[in-house]
This record gives C-alpha cells, structure tokens and sequence, in this order.
C-alpha cells in the first residue's frame, strides 16, 4: 500500500512538472493578437490540470481494482478454508483419520471396499475429492491465496489425497490427474 502512495506522489509531481513546463512553453511562444501571453499560459495549465484530475481518477480507479482484487482472493480463501468444516465432509474426515491410524493394517483393497460398502461414506468420499478438484482449480487461476491455504490445510490435504488415492484411481484417469497436480502445487515453495 505505501508503494501506491509513492506511485501516486511521483504521478503527482510528473504531471504538476509537466503542467508548469507547458505554462512556460506556451507564455514563451507568441500570443494571438486578440490574447495575452499570460492568459494563453493560464488556459494551457488549466487545460494540463484538467488532463491531470483524468489521468489521477484513472490510477485511482487502477489501484482499487487492485485491492479489491486482493480482498476477494483473502476472501475466496477464508471462504474456502471454512468449507472444509461443512458437515457434509466430517465423516470422510473420520475415515481419514481412522485409515491413518490403521494404515498399515488396511490395504488398498481394504479401503475401497470399506468405502463401496457404504452408500454415504461414498458419497462423503467423492465430496471430499470434489471439494479437493474446487481447491486446485482455485489454485490455477488464482483465486484464492496459495501461501495462506498452504498454511492452514496444505499438509492435510496432501495426506488426504495420499490416503484416497487408491479410490481416486476407480474414479478416472482425470480425478487422478488433478490429485497429483494439487499434490504438487501445495508441496512446491
């Protein structure tokens, strides 16, 4: 944000310069013979004045689209971390949880049939992937901040995907495709 003031000061002092250096210009040059000197250089500068308050609305018109572009990316973030807890994604959390405590013990083989046998636990399974897919896409246009959602859920989702992967894989070529690649964007610096 200091940086925008310093830009608008430099902007500022550019076009007040200019302004003076044209006022100068044009009382230099000869006059109509029905004005003045003094007065075509008055109406030079309030001509550059003018051109400036249009030029100074444009940077200031540039520079809120560009913080607004960063409040709604922190914002497309925070709302993102808070899907996580949705209640629709609690009991594949559990499962997570329950498969890595037991992850030794399950095969991969296990675990999907743990998952195929129950309906809901399927449905909650492919929502989390889902909810993974929203995450990457948000990623790879930027609309949501890489290093905050790192921060917060970076190293859990990249176990999640770790643990789901052997289900992801019945999903389709795709789903899996985009797991590794969310993998690799929240494991890059």
């Amino acid at each position: 944000m200091k940086s925008m003031w310093w830009a608008f000061w430099v902007v500022v002092a550019l076009l007040l310069s200019a302004t003076a250096v044209v006022s100068r210009v044009v009382y230099q040059t000869p006059a109509p013979p029905s004005s003045t000197a003094l007065f075509e250089s008055i109406k030079a500068m309030l001509l550059c004045l003018g051109g400036s308050g249009v030029i100074l609305s444009t940077y200031f018109t540039a520079v809120n689209a560009f913080v607004q572009r960063r409040a709604d990316i922190i914002q497309n973030t925070f709302h993102l971390l808070a899907s996580w807890d949705d209640p629709h994604l609690f009991q594949a959390r559990k499962l997570t949880r329950r498969a890595k405590e037991t992850r030794e013990d399950t095969s991969n083989n296990g675990l999907i049939e743990e998952i195929e046998k129950n309906e809901d636990l399927k449905n909650s399974v492919i929502l989390v992937l889902n909810y993974f897919e929203h995450i990457h896409f948000s990623l790879i246009t930027r609309r949501i901040d890489k290093r905050l959602f790192k921060r917060a859920l970076g190293a859990t989702v990249v176990d999640i995907i770790d643990r789901f992967m052997p289900f992801a894989k019945k999903q389709g070529d795709q789903v899996v495709a985009d797991l590794i690649a969310l993998k690799k964007l929240l494991q890059e610096e």
